[in-house]
């Protein structure tokens, strides 16, 4: 069983899918034509071209890109060559012009019905400007202008993520030079209000920053967005969220493109680890683990940080996100329930152990970390409170704070207690479940490298408190596990390092090491060093 969990994990990981073709035909040079783009197993894309949908000889060839020129340039280099002599029918017009137009468009078009399906909701329509006007200030000045003339917009490359625009970057033609303007923060894109407040948002050029001074010789520049791009979002019933999918969007100057939501299939995904230390048999920690999360986006809004704290983070926003979760664990055969303490046995012999504050009718007891180390189902909700960003520093930083309800499958061996306060076991169990509700901050750092890997740092401060009627909750002595102490609940510490790893579009590899601790006591403890990867748990591309 153990082998097979491991090779799923290796399998699922690292299987890839191939994407759907996609067909279009057009008419160039008076003729029609039928070209065909599909994904090959090497993640190339392979592109066929021929004169009619039924006609056998075509032309083909593969490419490795997901650069919209490039991918134009190529098509029209390839059709040129398929045309051959008959290249001569085309007007001069078609073959520096519409080639390459249509290249681009077939890219879009290719890339939109690679990632889409038949419950695939439209989201809305981007477009990018063909001119703006700039802003911009000389050394002597203190406020920035607005340029006379508008200067032509040669291509936008905008990364959307999770509801907000991550990254864009606009090349603009100012007297035949190309100028770089990009965002310094992460900018809302999923409610109206966003939308609306696009006309505050600057994109500075790539040597301004918001805090540029005068006295270096040097012209500063900036651009609003709302002068750079439109967004024509669509309206659905009960939709608040008007965001597309996560995409990466390359742009000339005067296009646009239809942008789609999330497929259904893709709405839910799920983590599942596998413990190394909960393989051995003896070991309680859980073989397998199942962890449910899903992110609703609430305030979609981030702030240009002051100029004392710009340094150390860009931008920061508050209450950014809940996200509702599930997490199912200890699927395995052994050790699936907690075995409470027999209370009673520590009444007879107490040692230095005050047994005056446990109450006389309960005869089994329990701590908060063992309880929360069995726990078999647990679900709430997380909410963020704080949020601060460096780009440059590539990190991001949480401040969240969260609920749940914890569900703990326990065992109790019935006794007797005898002549001279013998205890005996009858061999008789009861099994039932403990609930425990539980409260916490929650601070995690995270670090992004690159696009394929990501490693997170986070701490977490609980507070468990269990709902039983027949079990007394104890804490041992910092030194001496002997001397039990009577609670009604403890804050336990949750420390956490994951790595995740994008193995490719729909699969990723974890690596995550918790160390799981009495607040009070951190003697107390037991760790987990698991590996696993994500699925989408409502079907598969």
């Amino acid at each position: 069983m153990k082998r097979i969990i491991m090779w799923s994990i290796l399998a699922l990981a690292t299987e890839k899918t191939l994407s759907q073709t996609h067909t279009e035909t057009f008419t160039a040079c008076g003729k029609s034509y039928t070209v065909v783009c599909s994904r090959e197993i090497d993640n190339s894309i392979k592109v066929g071209i021929r004169k009619a949908s039924f006609d056998t000889i075509k032309h083909e060839y593969p490419i490795v890109t997901d650069d919209l020129d490039l991918f134009a340039q190529t098509f029209k280099e390839n059709f040129l060559t398929f045309l051959g002599n008959d290249s001569s029918t085309c007007s001069d017009n078609e073959k520096r012009n519409f080639f390459l137009s249509y290249g681009r468009k077939l890219f879009l078009n290719y890339v939109a019905a690679n990632t889409l399906d038949s419950i695939s909701p439209l989201a809305g329509t981007l477009r990018i400007k063909k001119d703006i006007n700039i802003y911009l200030k000389e050394d002597a000045q203190t406020e920035y202008t607005t340029s006379y003339e508008k200067y032509k917009i040669q291509k936008v490359q905008i990364e959307i993520k999770e509801g907000f625009i991550e990254n864009i970057k606009a090349y603009i033609l100012i007297n035949g030079k190309t100028y770089y303007f990009s965002n310094n923060y992460a900018i809302g894109f999923s409610s109206i209000t966003n939308y609306e407040n696009f006309n505050r948002v600057r994109l500075y050029e790539m040597f301004s920053n918001p805090f540029s001074k005068p006295g270096n010789a040097l012209i500063y520049y900036y651009i609003k967005l709302n002068n750079l791009i439109e967004y024509d979002y669509n309206l659905e019933v009960d939709r608040r969220d008007y965001s597309p999918k996560n995409i990466k969007i390359v742009l000339n100057g005067g296009e646009a493109v239809t942008l789609h939501k999330e497929t259904t299939k893709k709405l839910f995904e799920a983590k599942i680890f596998t413990d190394f230390v909960g393989l051995k048999e003896d070991k309680p920690n859980g073989l397998v683990q199942i962890e449910v999360n899903k992110r609703i986006n609430i305030n979609t809004v981030q702030h240009q940080s002051r100029k004392s704290f710009y340094w150390i983070f860009k931008s920061y926003g508050a209450l950014q996100y809940i996200a509702p979760s599930i997490s199912i664990s200890k699927l395995e055969e052994h050790n699936r329930q907690l075995s409470l303490g027999d209370l009673d046995s520590v009444r007879f012999n107490p040692g230095l152990t005050d047994t005056s504050r446990f109450k006389k009718s309960i005869h089994r007891y329990s701590t908060p970390l063992d309880l929360y180390k069995y726990q078999s189902f647990s679900a709430g909700l997380d909410c963020n409170i704080l949020f601060f960003s460096n780009r440059n520093l590539k990190f991001n930083f949480y401040v969240n704070a969260g609920a749940r309800l914890g569900i703990s499958p326990v065992s109790d061996s019935l006794t007797t207690i005898g002549n001279q306060n013998a205890i005996k076991k009858t061999g008789f169990t009861r099994n039932y479940s403990i609930n425990t509700l539980q409260f916490y901050p929650e601070v995690i750092l995270t670090f992004l490298p690159e696009e394929r890997f990501n490693f997170s740092i986070s701490n977490k401060f609980l507070y468990l408190k269990p709902y039983a009627n027949d079990m007394q909750v104890v804490s041992y002595a910092p030194k001496d596990n002997s001397i039990l102490f009577a609670k009604k609940g403890s804050w336990l510490n949750i420390f956490e390092m994951l790595m995740a790893l994008q193995v490719n579009p729909d699969s990723k590899l974890f690596g995550r090491v918790r160390f799981n601790s009495d607040w009070n006591n951190f003697n107390i403890n037991f760790a987990q060093i698991q590996v696993g990867y994500s699925t989408f748990i409502l079907g598969k591309k």
